[in-house]
């Protein structure tokens, strides 16, 4: 082989050095990369890449192939290895370019000690270099060296791994080049089940070390369908006939008998649980999560004091009684429907125990699942409201399908949780296990909306166990208009409804011009609301009449609109072909993830306000505040927001509601997604699509699934 370059069938093999990330990277959890790769010959060009991390000013051979994908003249990796300096001289420059933390002094110091041959002394016998370095500098050496010494390392960066690497590191401990015998030991798919690695990384590593044909992997493969299940389904308890099915569709094509011993097996080792009342399946980790939840909880109930009350004029008769249960009580709920005045009651409740000196401001807690939900709740009653996510720096842990919460010391003694049908057992278990001084806890919700993503169905189990005190709002104070009421709780109860409507427009519109009359209605309720006050509610994300296209629609309708009057304004893209996207200035986005660094969260809504093409930077304007994004995290974290999924606007409501529905959604139509719908309109309210299946679907809905779950058998029982 040329040491320089030669060719394969993957492509041009090189040696060099990435010198500078031009986007993605790090800021991106290397999702993609795109950066400048100096070979040894001095040859320089962009090299773009996915899932791969990468060090700055290390030596790597990689294999590259020509980006036809790409608007730029840049190179798509195929593979690559760390590569070890072919002399001390090139390490020397390698390790003072390196910012390792050694610089021209340090390397100086060290041959002059040592002498000229260090590196080999190095590799021999530390001790020397120890005694003659700082600690910070000894470390820093000693990291430079097993970047190419590693073998373990090297693997996993040959691999496309080397993010695994750094987790296994954290996990397994001090195991150094050991790492891979460590793991064949252990066996990698005990991983799954034990530190909650996802199935799918860990079954690619354990096939690169020729594990895949071992009995753990069958267990892994179990455990991570009973958790596949529990997230589907809302259930916590999985049905094992639905389970074994779910596992014969593996390629392995495992055999029922085999499967069944293995689950009994699990069983028996105390990695699953075997719930005898309902005859199903669950993790011994979720089965211990909500018997934690459930102690939890009525411990907390258990602490009832009777306190002088003032009756608040402004409060209705069923809201008095919710702020009274929710003073008295350890643990209260408050339901009700869209505009029964559930956040007046948080408002008043939190003057209360301020007021009276029972908490201070520091001691409240007012958490919501989404960022719109949270923003409500500030922008009407300036509450200072939050994200759970954010308040405990919720985030998912890097190859595992658990989460990692970063403020372990929050300090909270009044918790009031709103929107509390999206929130799930996972999630609630971090908030829970986080909250060390916990008096009270306060849960606000709508149990007839759509149910949380993931395990779970805990506002339903807490109502239905009758061992919290809760009420139930049925006065609407919202609007005045009721037409809009009357229909979501028509919908609720699955009865039949008026299409003779003021506020409520219905319109049967075949597929063939879906768009047409969609544009229609749009520009009709824009200029009567506004275009943040309209929102466009769909089901499903890819269907031909689906959010994505629907998007595309609306925006091309917007600039068609704007270009009337307006040259084109300033657009930037991401991507070409079928998957390419492009934004313009004034564009309706949303974004899709919590960033605890911009200070934004998933669900919130604004408008493009500028793009730099200087600096790269993209300014969105949220109405209450103006979030500057550099436009590899734009890309990656937001986008269109004209059409939305029913579960994205969950939480939040809009003068205009137009809500799509045609056959194609059937998937995941339900009762609770129309109703979910339907009432978060406040004005307006379009139903738009095939209107005898709107009808069918409220009066005999399918897709109705009651999550079963050891939560409210716990709760029950007080254990």
């Amino acid at each position: 082989m040329n040491n320089e370059k030669s060719l394969n069938q993957k492509g041009q093999l090189f040696q060099g050095m990435f010198k500078k990330i031009l986007s993605g990277g790090e800021k991106v959890d290397w999702k993609y990369t795109l950066a400048i790769f100096v070979a040894r010959d001095g040859k320089n060009f962009s090299v773009f890449m996915t899932n791969q991390p990468i060090k700055l000013m290390t030596m790597y051979e990689i294999s590259v192939s020509d980006n036809k994908k790409s608007n730029y003249n840049s190179k798509q990796l195929d593979s690559l290895k760390v590569r070890e300096p072919d002399s001390n001289e090139e390490l020397e420059k390698i390790l003072i370019a390196s910012n390792s933390g050694i610089g021209r002094q340090t390397l100086a110091k060290i041959k002059d000690k040592i002498g000229k041959q260090w590196v080999e002394q190095f590799k021999k016998d530390q001790s020397a270099f120890k005694e003659l370095l700082s600690s910070k500098s000894f470390d820093a050496l000693v990291a430079f060296f097993q970047t190419y010494t590693n073998k373990s390392y090297n693997f996993f960066v040959a691999s496309g791994l080397s993010s695994l690497y750094e987790s296994l590191y954290k996990d397994l401990g001090d195991v150094d080049d050991s790492l891979i015998e460590t793991l064949k030991q252990i066996n990698p798919y005990t991983l799954v089940y034990e530190k909650n690695y996802t199935f799918s990384t860990i079954d690619n590593l354990a096939t690169l070390l020729k594990l895949e044909d071992t009995p753990q992997r069958l267990k892994a493969l179990i455990f991570c369908s009973v958790e596949d299940l529990m997230n589907s389904e809302n259930s916590t308890l999985v049905n094992p006939s639905l389970l074994i099915n779910k596992i014969q569709k593996d390629y392995k094509n495992y055999s029922f008998e085999l499967i069944t011993e293995t689950i009994q097996e699990m069983i028996n080792t105390g990695i699953l649980c075997f719930n005898s009342n309902h005859q199903r399946i669950t993790t011994k980790k979720m089965h211990d999560k909500e018997m934690y939840l459930a102690a939890t909880l009525l411990r907390l109930n258990k602490d009832k004091k009777v306190l002088k009350i003032d009756l608040h004029s402004s409060l209705s008769t069923l809201q008095q009684h919710a702020f009274k249960n929710a003073v008295e009580n350890g643990v209260s709920i408050i339901s009700g429907f869209p505009g029964t005045g559930k956040s007046f009651v948080i408002k008043n409740i939190i003057e209360y125990f301020v007021n009276n000196e029972v908490f201070n401001n520091d001691d409240i807690a007012v958490l919501a699942p989404t960022g719109r939900a949270a923003i409500n709740i500030k922008t009407k009653w300036n509450i200072n409201a939050r994200t759970i996510h954010s308040y405990f720096r919720l985030s998912p842990s890097p190859h595992k399908t658990t989460i990692d919460c970063t403020n372990p010391a929050a300090s909270h003694k009044l918790l009031i949780i709103d929107e509390f049908s999206m929130v799930n057992t996972d999630v609630f278990y971090e908030v829970i296990s986080h909250s060390k001084n916990l008096e009270k806890i306060i849960f606000v919700g709508d149990v007839d909306q759509l149910p949380c993503i993931g395990p779970g169905n805990l506002l339903d189990d807490l109502i239905n166990s009758n061992k919290f005190t809760c009420v139930k709002l049925d006065e609407i104070f919202r609007t005045d208009r009721k037409e809009i009421p009357d229909h979501f709780l028509a919908v609720k109860n699955k009865k039949n409804f008026s299409f003779n409507t003021n506020d409520i427009v219905f319109l049967d519109t075949p597929p063939a011009v879906y768009y047409d009359e969609l544009c229609s209605q749009y520009a009709m309720n824009v200029e009567e609301f506004g275009l943040e006050n309209t929102a466009v509610l769909i089901p499903m994300h890819k269907t031909i009449n689906g959010i994505r296209n629907t998007n595309k629609i609306l925006q091309q309708w917007r600039l068609n609109n704007y270009m009337i009057k307006n040259s084109e304004p300033e657009s930037f893209s991401f991507g070409v072909g079928e998957n390419a996207r492009k934004f313009y200035v004034g564009d309706k986005v949303v974004q899709n993830e919590n960033d605890y660094d911009l200070d934004v969260y998933n669900g919130e809504i604004g408008f493009i306000k500028s793009y730099n093409q200087a600096t790269k930077s993209v300014v969105v304007d949220f109405g209450y505040k103006s979030i500057t994004y550099s436009r590899e995290i734009f890309g990656q974290y937001v986008s269109l927001g004209y059409a939305l999924s029913v579960h994205k606007f969950q939480g939040s409501e809009s003068q205009c509601v137009i809500f799509v529905t045609y056959p194609e959604h059937n998937f995941i139509m339900s009762t609770k997604l129309i109703y979910t719908a339907v009432s978060r309109a406040k004005e307006k309210l379009v139903i738009l699509g095939d209107l005898n299946y709107y009808k069918t679907k409220v009066i005999k809905p399918s897709n109705e699934q009651k999550a079963i779950t050891t939560f409210s058998e716990f709760i029950n029982t007080e254990v």
